[in-house]
């Protein structure tokens, strides 16, 4: 499946950047940042980032301090939007447009995509949603840290799988066969494309 269609998030938020920012804040938790430390970690310019900060902090769902020459923007968790925002998300969207906002800020991250029973369109509520990731090991260190807040707004778990590119490969020269099935499968692409693992056929 194509990472190019729609999002779900659309159907939540008034902008895509908005929901960035909030995804982003949820998988951040505690965090306090100014403007260019948020531009840097989810890939926003500076007018979406600053448009929708005045926005979230018009309604108190953050809260700003100022210091001399900077903003910091944390999330004010004790305002009833983020418990609205959590119903919404899980609700209405999918869970691979959240994944995929979640994981924006991530440049390092040279390919992911869930496989398993999401990707087959077979997956119960309960189900675990699989996360397949190619990355350097930094990179897939901080994945995993970003996917652990993930499951209070899509409401199940997820598991990630991942290698650095010589380990894939290794894997592949080698014959292992839990990677040639998830190669094999279906896919719903978060990062990257077919083209980000030579082996692959588009699927």
């Amino acid at each position: 499946m194509s990472n190019s269609e729609p999002s779900s998030l659309r159907l939540i938020f008034p902008s895509m950047s908005m929901a960035r920012l909030v995804i982003f804040f949820f998988v951040h938790p505690g965090e306090r940042l100014h403007i260019r430390e948020l531009m840097r970690r989810t890939g926003l310019p500076s007018a979406s980032v600053q448009a929708e900060l005045r926005r979230l902090t018009a309604i108190g769902a953050l809260a700003r301090t100022d210091e001399p020459g900077r903003s910091l923007y944390t999330a004010n968790d004790a305002h009833p939007s983020w418990r609205a925002w959590a119903i919404l998300i899980q609700a209405c969207a999918a869970p691979s447009d959240v994944i995929r906002e979640a994981l924006a800020g991530l440049p390092e991250i040279t390919c992911a995509f869930i496989f398993g029973s999401t990707a087959r369109g077979t997956a119960a509520p309960e189900s675990d949603v699989d996360v397949f990731i190619v990355a350097e090991q930094p990179a897939r260190a901080a994945t995993e840290r970003v996917l652990a807040e993930v499951p209070i707004l899509i409401g199940r778990e997820i598991d990630v799988i991942g290698y650095d590119a010589e380990e894939l490969s290794a894997r592949l020269e080698s014959g292992n066969a839990f990677v040639e099935d998830v190669l094999a499968a279906p896919r719903i692409w978060i990062r990257g494309g077919p083209q980000s693992i030579p082996v692959l056929e588009p699927a």
